[in-house]
């Protein structure tokens, strides 16, 4: 049963209205409980059919860290410290300067 819905959700590109019934779709009080969970397996059956795309060879950037198998925020942080102390110590073609910028981005309800 619920493999035929979410085939369906696949064809037809939606998210059926009949599971968040007279509630508007942009807001999150909208979905019951057991829509986030069907949601949730939803998206675990897409991500199951593109992970072996993105995980070809040219399917990602090699930098791609979130959401790849054996790659962490661990991962992604030794990189950055690494080309900065490159920088530092000036290896390679990199100077003596360093400047690293990050963006914290929270998804947070606006004016409720």
């Amino acid at each position: 049963m619920f493999a035929d819905s979410f085939e369906a959700c696949m064809t037809e590109k939606i998210f059926p209205a009949a599971w968040k019934p007279g509630k508007p779709p942009g807001e999150p009080y909208s979905y019951r409980p057991i829509c986030l969970l069907v949601g949730k397996m939803l998206k675990r059956v897409i991500y199951n059919r593109l992970l072996p795309v993105a995980e070809r060879q040219d399917g990602l950037s090699d930098q791609q860290y979130g959401f790849r198998k054996a790659r962490s925020t661990i991962d992604a942080i030794k990189l950055v410290t690494g080309l900065a102390e490159d920088a530092m110590h000036g290896k390679g073609s990199t100077s003596k300067y360093c400047v690293v910028v990050t963006l914290d981005v929270k998804n947070q309800p606006i004016g409720i």
